[in-house]
């Protein structure tokens, strides 16, 4: 079974994307690290045996480290949604021989957005290096 307690875990929130979790440089911690944000779930069992299968770790998000202090870290959402870009209808006057080979009206849609989402985080929840 997992030993939680050596897991870093978050002990700030900053905003809704930026937090800060309990490990930094003395334990090897650098930046541009990745992890894996979750909390703790319910513990299951096997319906069969009856056996403890653990906890249900329950994944938030994931993160990456932007800053890295001697025991802290500042980890940022890595989290993002693919917004489609507007579409635009243009018109084209006909005339002359190549406006038979291009329609008179075109749809063309502009450039895609892409949004950072935020992390439900909280305090205690625990960030798992990846």
């Amino acid at each position: 079974m997992t030993d939680y307690s050596k897991l870093p875990q978050v002990v700030h929130l900053i905003d809704q994307y930026t937090f800060v979790i309990n490990r930094g440089k003395d334990s090897d911690a650098k930046q541009g690290d990745n992890y894996l944000i979750f909390r703790l779930g319910e513990s299951l069992f096997d319906p069969t045996t009856g056996d403890d299968l653990g906890v249900l770790e329950v994944v938030i998000g994931r993160a990456r480290a932007i800053h890295v202090q001697e025991k802290i870290s500042t980890l940022d959402s890595t989290i993002t949604k693919v917004m489609p870009g507007k579409i635009r209808r243009v018109t084209r006057q006909a005339g002359g021989f190549i406006s038979a080979f291009i329609p008179a009206e075109e749809e063309i849609e502009e450039g895609k957005e892409v949004l950072k989402m935020p992390i439900d985080v909280q305090i205690g929840d625990y960030a798992r290096p990846v």
